[in-house]
């Protein structure tokens, strides 16, 4: 029962991405998506071809929370962006439904990247820290340069 959904989300991804390429041009914003999207896309091509080659499906899990995790973060990062064609929003929407098949077929909870929240966080927190030193440096103790520290 699990392998036509995993072979599905599999496509999906890879038409994604294939969809995601024509886009480029037309919506400059999917350019810092793609390369995530090639990832998720190889990573479900990964776990198709395992689901293939294994009769236990317990033994597809670690390699499907990676997979939803990635792919959970990936469709967040793209429901953000404006402009997208209909075709997009309905490979995601697909992919969304199909990853909620497996999670409930693998009796999973929705997966997240805990480590790699951590670190986008800390780098997020470094990068106000600099732009905090860059407003004070170029700015000084102006008016402005107070207000934007303040915000």
């Amino acid at each position: 029962q699990l392998r036509p959904i995993i072979r599905a989300f599999s496509n999906d991804a890879s038409q994604l991405t294939y969809s995601l390429n024509e886009e480029i041009r037309q919506v400059p914003a999917l350019r810092s998506l793609y390369t995530d999207a090639l990832r998720v896309s190889a990573e479900a091509v990964g776990l198709d071809k395992r689901a293939g080659q294994e009769s236990d499906h317990r033994n597809l899990i670690e390699d499907f929370q990676n997979l939803d995790a990635d792919w959970r973060e990936l469709a967040y990062r793209l429901d953000g962006v404006r402009g997208l064609s209909t075709e997009i929003r309905d490979l995601v929407d697909n992919l969304k439904d199909s990853g909620e098949q497996i999670r409930k077929s693998l009796k999973m909870k929705p997966q997240l990247n805990r480590e790699g929240l951590y670190m986008k966080t800390a780098s997020l927190a470094g990068d106000l820290d600099n732009l905090l030193d860059d407003i004070q440096s170029e700015l000084g103790r102006s008016k402005n340069g107070q207000q934007y520290v303040l915000q």
